[in-house]
């Protein structure tokens, strides 16, 4: 799960260094049909992720963020999540891609966790994914890196 993130987060953070403008393939609403046999994760499972979110996070010298609130609560939000992504696409002329890849990886564990933990129900994973898409779309949408 982490190296795939960070290679994914790398590639994206090296085309947006590269080109002004990129266009973002954001996900399209979610199925309903994708979240009908899915079981919830085993709390020590979660507990595990976010213990290696926590080590990620204090392990990591170039974190760009101060997330220290989100490690004591354990929790980040739709919202803070957003704001998480939009400080580091903002930061892309200050650090390499992969500083900023491996920076934002302990908040994508803990956002994952913390997902993980509030959803109860195929309709509400269903709204929490539709909701994050539309906060992150608006918080991307109104940064310029020029």
């Amino acid at each position: 799960m982490i190296r795939i993130f960070q290679d994914e987060a790398t590639s994206f953070y090296f085309a947006r260094q590269n080109h002004r403008r990129i266009e973002a393939n954001f996900i399209d609403p979610v199925p309903d049909s994708i979240f009908t046999n899915s079981s919830p994760v085993p709390e020590v499972d979660l507990a595990h992720r976010f213990d290696e979110a926590r080590s990620l996070y204090n392990d990591t010298s170039s974190v760009i963020v101060d997330g220290a609130a989100f490690f004591d609560r354990q929790f980040i939000s739709e919202e803070e999540w957003a704001c998480i992504l939009a400080e580091h696409e903002s930061r892309i002329r200050e650090y390499s891609s992969e500083d900023l890849s491996i920076s934002l990886t302990p908040f994508y564990v803990l956002r994952t966790v913390s997902y993980l933990r509030t959803v109860d129900n195929p309709a509400q994973a269903k709204s929490i994914i539709d909701k994050q898409d539309t906060i992150i779309r608006s918080k991307l949408s109104n940064l310029d890196i020029s």
